[in-house]
């Protein structure tokens, strides 16, 4: 982050949260996806609540396990904790119900919290809708998860008229970052389609919601910048 950067603070919110209510926990992490289980270990351990609870995390090397050593001393001193750390550089076998089993036997009885890359939780959200468990599974995703972009068509010119501003735009890149690079304080949230605080009004053109495909060309629509991509030459009230 450098000076100029446009941060934007708030409350906290969300609902990847852990109930403390004593119950069989297992946590598959992978990479940085560690961070917010983390918060949720660390918490339980001030409990004392750690006991059953199983966490599966992937990270290429040893070196790369985020929080390695505190996670290592965690299962130390709280032998009720179980940790399996893969590392996929030595075992690049795909996640799959299979492995799972292998690492984990009784997961079909345990509540699940699952943080990391986009092909992970697919995967993991797979698994648990096979086994009629999807309820029992929470997600926490870093970005959203995308349709396919169409081929053919090249760049758009994206105009932000309240700004009086210009910029071009690739058909895979979200409005909101268009924006941000061409100067514009766009306001915005959570960055992934779930607060709205990034509505803008479509003055004219025609966008695309980036997770799904859908397309927005009717001007005055108020459309979700952060997930949108311009499909055409489009003007945003910005």
């Amino acid at each position: 982050v450098v000076p100029g950067t446009y941060l934007t603070i708030g409350l906290p919110a969300g609902d990847f949260v852990v109930s403390e209510a004593p119950g069989r926990r297992l946590f598959l992490t992978a990479g940085s996806g560690i961070t917010p289980v983390m918060s949720m270990i660390r918490h339980l351990a001030s409990l004392g609540e750690l006991r059953g609870a199983v966490h599966v995390h992937y990270a290429r090397t040893e070196d790369d396990v985020i929080f390695g050593g505190e996670l290592r001393a965690l299962a130390v001193d709280h032998p009720g904790y179980r940790l399996a750390i893969v590392h996929t550089r030595v075992d690049p076998r795909r996640f799959d119900a299979d492995r799972l089993d292998e690492l984990v036997p009784d997961w079909r009885t345990r509540e699940a919290w699952a943080c990391g890359p986009q092909g992970l939780l697919a995967s993991v959200i797979e698994c648990f809708a096979q086994a009629d468990r999807a309820a029992a599974l929470h997600v926490e995703r870093f970005a959203p998860a995308l349709a396919p972009v169409p081929a053919g068509g090249g760049d758009a010119t994206v105009r932000f008229t309240t700004s009086a501003t210009e910029a071009r735009a690739a058909r895979h890149t979200p409005l909101l970052r268009v924006a941000e690079e061409a100067g514009v304080a766009a306001p915005h949230g959570c960055r992934m389609g779930i607060c709205h605080t990034c509505d803008a009004t479509l003055v004219s053109g025609c966008v695309r919601d980036l997770r799904t495909g859908e397309q927005t060309a009717e001007p005055g629509a108020r459309i979700q910048v952060c997930v949108c991509a311009a499909e055409s030459d489009v003007e945003l009230a910005l």
